[in-house]
Order: structure tokens, then C-alpha cells, then sequence
């Protein structure tokens, strides 16, 4: 593999050449890459609706009917063949025709006819995508569904998924978060030990990473402490643009670790109100005690899209957020797990992805493995989309000594690169293109 670095700068390789070469060098990687593996660039986060690929929000006013097609697209592909064969006739034919778009209240209706019969959390959280975007649009989901439910038992059954189902576990997830070492804070405002904060973050925005790219521009955090030693963060993302207190740019997300940092609690702005949940605007969140707050496992957006892997917390080295939470040290075997919700479920983080038998880097110190466990992308889980993290950090902010030194994206393949442009990432080559293999491949649940 060194041999690659050794050639005339008057050569470009592109990014899958260099995959392909890396195959050469050290032998088969993995299989061929699964059929669903079409990127499904849309997830909840913040509140929003967010391009995974770029990080950026949706805007809910484009055309609801092609936004929808693309949602439905990648539902289908999530879940496979069965996919299809579960919808009834009227909608089936017409997609495998692929003659036009179902529309919005179609849509929504095979959505959740899917997400209904599919064992893929990805599918699951595409369908809440879709009623987000129809309740922007002025429509009534809820409505919809139900409707088609009287003449389709399956929708019975998709209207109680999204339906909050988690609320006489609250207390239960609660007691197991302190009986494992993990706070449970009260209110920032009140809660003396919120002893750090607030910070302003908000020129991190500047950086090209994820939390930037969502556009919810003041950025401020919070950091407690417990009598035992627990710990959590709080990162409030407020759009600029919204300048109304009631308006839905607002999020305050929380996470919460013991003193050991191997369990994990999660916490988030919402609150129960008229048998669904609401996200609470600025002043509410600021004053709420978080033991008072939805349970985690009925707030919309799940955590899990890119809080996995051996650190809970996601701190970019060069940031603001990174120097105040201590960015830059090996979080390599910390093997958190997520507290048990205390009704029966809890999130799965997938066991770190392993290089084949026998494939060893070069050089070991120049690796993301040196300081990372890589997570598993997992299929049923609904974990793959946490390569796009990988994405945001390869070449950017990771590893630390690019910082600064160059505006080269090694990550996805974006074109050719000169073996003179890897410059100070040439040593971490290697593995990065086994992480890229990994990225192309999923794997069974691990949990």
C-alpha cells in the first residue's frame, strides 16, 4: 500500500481507484455491497427534517409530492422485495410501473403500510419523516391513515406506532439511568449542578462538520455534574432566523453518562400534551426538569443515527465545543451502552466494525482505529446513516493533525486526488479506505 504514496504527483487517482488498489494490497475486504445501500438521505434531528448527506435542513416547502416519492424510494429499498408484495394493488402497481409519483396521501398511506411489515427501523423512521413533511404541508397524517385503516387492518397497527407509547415507562427508564450512575438533571435554569454554562459555541458553525451544516445557527452549551461523579452535556440549537419563541427551531438535547462513562442517558425537550408529544420552545425548555420530559423512545428523531460507537458524544477536535469538553483524547474501548428504557426496549450500539483476518495497517499509530471503535453498520437497527459522520470527519476535522493544513475531502468519492494532495492524511489512507469498504456493506444486529 506505501507503494501508492511513492508515485509522480502527474498521476490523480480517484478515491474508488485507490479503494481498488487498497484491495490488491492487502487482500478481500468485504462482500459485495447489499442492494439497499442506496444512500436514504433523509432523518429527524433537532426537530427538523435533515439531509443526511449533507447535514443541511429539508426545506418543508419544496414539492411535497416529489419529497415524499424519494422518501418512499428509500423506504422501499430499506426493506427489500417484501416491501412492495405488502401494499395493497392500487399502490404496488403503480410503483413498480414507476409511471408517476403516488401522491402525498398515497404516499403516506404505503408508507406506513411498510413500515408496518418491515423488521427496518430505517423504513420505521422514514414514515415519521413523511408525516413531518405532510404536517408542514398543511395535511393531517393522522387523518389520512386513519381513513385508509378502515378498509386496511396493517394501518391499525402503523397508527399505534406512531402514537406515543412509552409514557408509563418514564419513571422506570428514570430509575434505571440512577441506578446505573447517570443523572438525571432538573431544570438548567434552577439545577445547581449546571456548573458550567452557558457557553456560547456558536462559531463552530464556521467548521465543516455536521453540527454546523444543520443550520440552526446559536449554539449553546451546558455541562453538569453530580454527587457521584455523572456527567451530561446540553447543546441548545436555536435557528437565527426564527426570532419567534414558539416556533419549532428550538432544540435542547441532553446526554448523560456515569462516572465511568460505559452507560448512557438520553434526554430531550419534549414534553406529553393531548396524547401526542411537543417539542417545547426556548423559555420552557430552559425552566423543564428533565425528569419531567417525553421518554426518549417516543421523541420522533432517534439519537442513534450518529450518537453510537465508543463515545455518546460527538466533539470535533478544533472547535469550541471540543476545547470546552476535552476533544482530542483516544475514546477507543470505552464500549458504552445505552440504559434500559424500562419497557422492554433500548437502542442498539453496534459492536465495532473488525478488519478482516489477517489485514494489518502499516502503520498502526496513523489509523482511525488507533483511537476509534468504528461501529457496525446495521440494517435493522437503523444505524447505517452514521457513515455519514464518518464522511463529515474524514478529511475535515479527524484526524487532528489536518487540522488546518488542508481543504482536501478525501470522503465520499469526490473526484481525483493526487497523491501529493493526500498530504498529511496519506498515512491514514489505509484505513480509511477499509472504513469506506465497511461503508459499502451491512451487517446483522450485534446487541
Amino acid at each position: 500500500m506505501s507503494s501508492i504514496f511513492r508515485q509522480s504527483s502527474r498521476f490523480a487517482w480517484p478515491f474508488s481507484a485507490l479503494v481498488g488498489i487498497a484491495l490488491l494490497a492487502t487482500g478481500s475486504l468485504a462482500k459485495e455491497p447489499a442492494a439497499d445501500l442506496g444512500h436514504c438521505q433523509f432523518g429527524l434531528a433537532y426537530g427538523q427534517v435533515i439531509n443526511l448527506d449533507t447535514g443541511a435542513r429539508v426545506d418543508k416547502s419544496d414539492d411535497l409530492t416529489a419529497l415524499l416519492a424519494s422518501v418512499l424510494a428509500c423506504a422501499s429499498a430499506s426493506a427489500g422485495p417484501e416491501a412492495l408484495r405488502a401494499l395493497p394493488d392500487e399502490l404496488s402497481k403503480p410503483l413498480a410501473a414507476s409511471t408517476a409519483p403516488l401522491d402525498p396521501e398515497e404516499a403516506l398511506v404505503a408508507l406506513d403500510i411498510i413500515a408496518a411489515t418491515t423488521e427496518s427501523k430505517q423504513a420505521q423512521r422514514l414514515s415519521e419523516v413523511a408525516w413531518q413533511l405532510a404536517q408542514a404541508a398543511g395535511l393531517d397524517p393522522q387523518a389520512i391513515v386513519a381513513k385508509a385503516a378502515e378498509s386496511n387492518e396493517v394501518l391499525s397497527t402503523a397508527l399505534e406506532n406512531h402514537a406515543p407509547n412509552s409514557a408509563d415507562a418514564v419513571q422506570a427508564y428514570r430509575d434505571n439511568c440512577r441506578g446505573a450512575g447517570v443523572p438525571v438533571p432538573g431544570a438548567i435554569e434552577t439545577d445547581p449542578g449546571w456548573k458550567w454554562g452557558p457557553i456560547d459555541v456558536s462559531t463552530d458553525v464556521e467548521n465543516k462538520h455536521t453540527l454546523a451544516a444543520t443550520h440552526l445557527e446559536i449554539l449553546t452549551l451546558w455541562k453538569y455534574e453530580d454527587s457521584n461523579d455523572g456527567t451530561c452535556v446540553a447543546l441548545l440549537r436555536e435557528d437565527a432566523d426564527a426570532g419567534n419563541p414558539d416556533d419549532d427551531g428550538v432544540a435542547l438535547g441532553v446526554i448523560c453518562q456515569n462516572k465511568e462513562m460505559t452507560q448512557a442517558c438520553f434526554y430531550d425537550s419534549v414534553v406529553y400534551e393531548n396524547g401526542s408529544t411537543k417539542r417545547l420552545n426556548r423559555e420552557a425548555a430552559l425552566t423543564t426538569d428533565f425528569a419531567a420530559t417525553a421518554h426518549i423512545d417516543d421523541v420522533k428523531e432517534k439519537c442513534i443515527l450518529c450518537h453510537i460507537g465508543d463515545n455518546p458524544l460527538i466533539v470535533f477536535p478544533g472547535t469550541k465545543l471540543g476545547d470546552a469538553l476535552g476533544a482530542g483524547q483516544s475514546t477507543r474501548h470505552r464500549d458504552f451502552q445505552f440504559v434500559d428504557f424500562g419497557n422492554g426496549k433500548t437502542w442498539c450500539n453496534p459492536k465495532p466494525y473488525e478488519l478482516p483476518h489477517g489485514v494489518e495497517f502499516p502503520d498502526k499509530e496513523n489509523s482511525c482505529q488507533a483511537c476509534h471503535d468504528i461501529p457496525q453498520r446495521s440494517r435493522i437497527s437503523g444505524t447505517q446513516d452514521y457513515c455519514t459522520l464518518i464522511g463529515d470527519s474524514a478529511g475535515l476535522t479527524m484526524p487532528p493533525s489536518h487540522l488546518g493544513k488542508s481543504e482536501i475531502k478525501l470522503w465520499p468519492d469526490t473526484g481525483p486526488i493526487s497523491v501529493e494532495d493526500a498530504g498529511v492524511l496519506a498515512p491514514y489512507l489505509p484505513s480509511m479506505l477499509h472504513l469506506f469498504d465497511m461503508c459499502r456493506t451491512t451487517h446483522d444486529d450485534t446487541c
